[in-house]
């Protein structure tokens, strides 16, 4: 009988950790910040850059977040789940951005819906800068300039 109680009693401590290590897992990714970045290529004098180029994807456009490198699929897009709460520069792989002129930036919060950024990106950037918040959903539209 005192076999089987140690038993029960050390088969319960392991449960409790494993329970442990699971709710440690979840609440990290209940933290995580999810970015999307949709790479578009576009002639710079059009009249509404989402009705004229959103379905211009480019695909192996590469990009930077945190040391790590990944290309835009065929669909253009490019996913990073950086992991907490903080800013990050995003680095424009610099031969692939050498092809174009510039581009326009618009990141809205998906999660508030609010406009995050909506501007010009300069044709010597380098990269931007995003502070991401826990949970956030970022979506990104990078419309690079073809002329």
């Amino acid at each position: 009988m005192k076999a089987v109680l140690v038993r029960v009693g050390m088969t319960l401590m392991l449960l409790a950790g494993l329970l442990g290590a699971l709710a440690s897992q979840a609440e990290a990714a209940s933290n995580t910040a999810f970015l999307y970045i949709h790479t578009l290529k576009c002639n710079s004098q059009v009249d509404d850059l989402f009705e004229d180029c959103h379905n211009r994807r480019i695909e192996g456009f590469r990009y930077t977040l945190g040391g790590v490198e990944r290309a835009s699929d065929r669909n253009g897009t490019v996913r990073f789940a950086p992991g907490g709460p903080r800013s990050y520069w995003i680095k424009f792989n610099q031969s692939d951005y050498a092809n174009y002129q510039g581009g326009y930036l618009y990141c809205e919060n998906k999660t508030t819906g609010s406009t995050r950024i909506d501007g010009p990106v300069n044709s010597n950037s380098t990269g931007m800068a995003l502070n991401l918040q826990p949970r956030q959903v970022l979506f990104c539209d990078l419309y690079l300039f073809t002329h």
